[in-house]
């Protein structure tokens, strides 16, 4: 992945010959003609998950061996083709302003010579919601704790939105590097203004946190689904789309 301004998520298929970068050139190469054809459809959300359809221009882009074989952009149809391609490993990436995207899903088949490339795009975070509060409910009796995330916001027909819970010993937990001890997703569904847990004791008590330890809970809402990647160099979950001002605190005795 490369992160900047832009987001941008490098599918690397699965065809010989390892490929470590993509780097831009003035002259792309000849491409050499084959039977194989690489699919690219892309899926666009808004910060609701609802899947936008016609939603405009994206930049697509096949590289191999280093080098930028073919540019193209993404029209409404939201699906281009890679044709007459000769057996080798691409690399595809997927742009568009204001989004980043992921892959959601890769199809192959060898028979036809051909593989699909579903990605996803989503809004970056908007820094304009929040989360009103944060509720536990805590059984001692049969250890359990469940929790509720409230919300002013109405979600429109077929809408939902995510929240991540992160767990702690230090109301400092910093879970957009990892510092937190255990965390969970949840979410909220069309027309509600909550976000309903189940019982996540047990998350809790497998990931070390003993009875009658004090644990905080960091709350954050995220833009599009639940989207992280393990860091390279400190080895920690980074999260890419928290929304940073919707940051809600609370603590409880672990029961």
């Amino acid at each position: 992945m490369k992160y900047g301004l832009n987001i941008i998520l490098i599918f690397q298929l699965l065809l010989p010959g390892l490929i470590t970068g993509c780097k831009e050139e003035d002259n792309p190469v000849t491409l050499e003609t084959g039977e194989w054809t690489v699919e690219v459809a892309v899926n666009t959300y808004d910060e609701f998950l609802i899947q936008v359809p016609n939603s405009g221009i994206a930049n697509i882009e096949l590289t191999s061996k280093d080098r930028v074989l073919k540019t193209a952009l993404l029209g409404k149809d939201s699906v281009y083709s890679f044709r007459n391609l000769p057996y080798q490993q691409y690399i595809v990436t997927v742009q568009k302003e204001g989004y980043y995207t992921y892959r959601s899903g890769l199809m192959w088949t060898y028979q036809n010579k051909s593989i699909q490339i579903i990605s996803s795009l989503q809004p970056l975070p908007t820094q304009m919601k929040r989360i009103d509060s944060i509720q536990c409910a805590i059984n001692t009796v049969v250890p359990q704790v469940y929790l509720r995330l409230v919300t002013p916001q109405l979600l429109p027909a077929g809408g939902r939105r995510n929240a991540v819970i992160f767990a702690g010993l230090s109301s400092e937990v910093s879970p957009r590097y990892g510092n937190y001890i255990s965390w969970v997703s949840v979410a909220q569904n069309a027309g509600k203004t909550d976000f309903q847990t189940d019982n996540i004791y047990d998350t809790f008590h497998l990931a070390g946190i003993a009875p009658g330890t004090k644990v905080y809970l960091t709350a954050r809402l995220m833009t599009g689904a639940t989207t992280s990647y393990i860091d390279d160099i400190s080895g920690l979950q980074v999260f890419l789309n928290l929304e940073d001002n919707t940051r809600v605190i609370t603590s409880f005795i672990m029961p």
